[in-house]
């Protein structure tokens, strides 16, 4: 799915930035390392509060917005760019 896509690359990115593992990032939201697991890899979909949680724990740089995909620019003819 693209919306889990955009999500799993960001906080894959954040962790490989920060030297983070799975079972980190699971002890700062509270959830267990499986489900960050298959968060990362698109499997999971999180809930508000995990969304939540996770831009806590990353300081913002993954946040709830980064699961909600931005529309596509539109041309003057109102055709998607």
């Amino acid at each position: 799915m693209y919306v889990i896509h955009i999500l799993d690359m960001k906080l894959s990115d954040y962790m490989a930035a920060h030297g983070l593992t799975d079972d980190a990032v699971a002890q700062r939201i509270g959830r267990d390392r499986s489900f960050v697991t298959r968060l990362r890899q698109g499997r999971a979909n999180p809930s508000l509060r995990t969304l939540q949680d996770l831009a806590s724990a990353t300081n913002g740089a993954v946040s709830a917005e980064d699961f909600f995909p931005q529309p596509a620019p539109q041309t003057q003819q109102g055709e998607v760019a």
